[in-house]
């Protein structure tokens, strides 16, 4: 719950029974996210005194267990908060043997790349082409997994360190704010967005947003103030897609994925036979052909169950042990094995059928689809956010509008042959 409130705002939850904990043990672990909560809600001086206590022997002192590399990045992203560079350098080098990996907190919850912390602590420390370097790893690794919450705090700190460096570029602070907004208004980042919208805090601060809930609002849902309607366009021109949001445009080359979008875009909430998709007709045109089976047959799923359960056992082992390389090599088959399940099942678990037309549409339309949102993040990561959260891809494709982003869609829907996805 931890990682699920700090990412909503309610930081004030958390803060009172945390800090019971740590004042019954001198662990790390819990001393460390206390310094962090602390410093996100703009309690600098208790941020410190953690600060303080876990870092006065040295931050190599900490305790070198599985929770070590979480302990040591909550309080680097304590220390950019409170702008604290008595502590950054010290912890800056703890970290740097780490750049390239990623944080987590206990086996299963991500807390971003290692090269976040790292870009933190450079713009704290005025290291202003480390802290760039950094950062702009940091947001490829978590675009890279899907990570949406860390994307919206990676592009607020990118922000943040493009105001704090001495070739300050405000036109693209101002952009990497709003898009940093957007993304975490979309999330329920209560805190973040709240951050991003305004400027002069610490690199990392922001204090909690309570909600409607939180703050006694009795006002009944339709006399709130509702979110700003935005537009975005998404037309063809000549040989070339234009996309346009928020006052600004982009040409890009056409490819087939688009068409797909448009076709989506143009008709919200409506379910659309992937088939239908790919021929451009308002129904498949043949009955499509017979599968040659599941791609996962019985005998499949019992050999994947019986390695999943060797693997648990032998992670357990592992943290029993604290042996980290032998846990991590577990984790990874673990992750491949998902991978690969997920591309075996459809919707509700459903098998998916190997060499059937639906199949074959279904893989060619979900790649093309990403490939178009791939172009449109280049133009704006919060548009291209907001089209993978809101585009659904399968044997029946769909678009279901979010109501904390509402957009509004021109399309262009070209009549021809063939039906608007008859050519690339």
């Amino acid at each position: 719950m931890f990682m699920v409130r700090r990412e909503q705002g309610r930081h004030g939850e958390m803060l009172a029974g945390l800090a019971a904990f740590a004042a019954q043990s001198a662990v790390a672990v819990w001393h460390a996210p206390l310094a962090l909560l602390y410093a996100e809600n703009g309690e600098t001086e208790n941020a410190l005194a953690e600060l303080d206590g876990l870092t006065r022997d040295g931050v190599q002192a900490i305790r070198r267990d599985l929770t070590w590399l979480f302990c040591v990045a909550s309080l680097a992203a304590a220390c950019a908060a409170c702008d604290s560079r008595r502590h950054a350098a010290a912890l800056y080098d703890a970290l740097l043997p780490y750049d390239g990996g990623t944080v987590a907190e206990g086996v299963f919850c991500y807390f971003g790349p290692v090269a976040y912390y790292l870009g933190m602590l450079a713009t704290t420390l005025a290291s202003h082409d480390a802290a760039a370097r950094h950062l702009d790893a940091a947001l490829a690794a978590a675009r890279g997994l899907g990570a949406r919450p860390f994307v919206a705090r990676i592009l607020l700190a990118q922000a943040q360190a493009l105001e704090a460096g001495d070739r300050a570029d405000p036109s693209r602070a101002e952009g990497l704010r709003r898009q940093a907004a957007e993304l975490a208004e979309s999330l329920g980042m209560h805190g973040v967005a709240a951050a991003a919208r305004c400027n002069g805090a610490p690199t990392g601060q922001f204090e909690g947003a309570p909600t409607a809930r939180q703050s006694g609002d009795t006002t009944p849902a339709a006399d709130r103030v509702q979110p700003e309607r935005r537009r975005a366009t998404l037309r063809r021109e000549g040989d070339v897609w234009v996309i346009g949001y928020e006052g600004r445009t982009s040409s890009m080359k056409a490819i087939k994925g688009f068409r797909y979008l448009v076709r989506l875009l143009a008709s919200p909430g409506r379910e659309f036979h992937v088939l239908e998709m790919a021929q451009g007709t308002a129904r498949p045109a043949a009955p499509a052909a017979e599968g040659l089976g599941p791609i996962l047959d019985g005998r499949a799923r019992g050999e994947i169950r019986r390695r999943l359960a060797e693997l648990r056992e032998e992670l357990a082992e592992a943290e029993t042990d604290d042996d980290e390389v032998r846990a991590s090599r577990a984790r990874a088959e673990v992750e491949s094995i998902g991978d690969m399940v997920a591309g075996a099942v459809g919707l509700g678990g459903r098998d998916r059928e190997q060499g059937s037309d639906a199949e074959r549409a279904r893989a060619a339309v979900t790649k093309a689809v990403r490939a178009a949102i791939a172009r449109i993040e280049r133009f704006d990561a919060a548009l291209a956010d907001v089209l993978t959260r809101t585009i659904r891809t399968g044997v029946f494709c769909s678009y279901e509008p979010l109501d904390p982003v509402p957009i509004d869609w021109d399309v262009d829907l070209p009549d021809e042959p063939g039906g608007v996805l008859g050519r690339s």
